[in-house]
């Protein structure tokens, strides 16, 4: 979809996840210049905190987190940023071969 500009125009917060080897890499965009921008495993209330980053002055962060050995199945990841803006997504452990990927993830506001 295409974005609107002017009065009362808001950035949508997003993020996308990928798992390789022990390696989860996090990128965002969308979250409040210069926000600091906690990842969570898991949801917000109930995961575990994996650390925070600062978002550049567009809004946008990359980070890495080393998961060691994480159990097969779907994973949530939720960043939330200070000055508003909060996305969730989710990636995939295979039960037999060890792959791992992305899904496709929500935005939360």
């Amino acid at each position: 979809p295409t974005g609107s500009s002017g009065s009362g125009a808001t950035n949508m917060a997003g993020i996308s996840v990928s798992l390789s080897g022990s390696t989860l890499s996090v990128h965002g965009g969308g979250f409040a210049s210069s926000a600091k921008v906690t990842i969570t495993l898991g949801n917000m209330t109930s995961g575990e905190v994996l650390g925070s980053t600062d978002a550049d002055d567009n809004g946008a962060f990359t980070v890495d987190f080393a998961l060691d050995n994480p159990p097969a199945g779907v994973h949530g990841v939720t960043a939330m940023g200070t000055g508003g803006g909060a996305a969730s997504n989710a990636f995939v452990v295979g039960a037999s071969s060890g792959s791992s990927g992305a899904v496709a993830g929500d935005v939360v506001r």
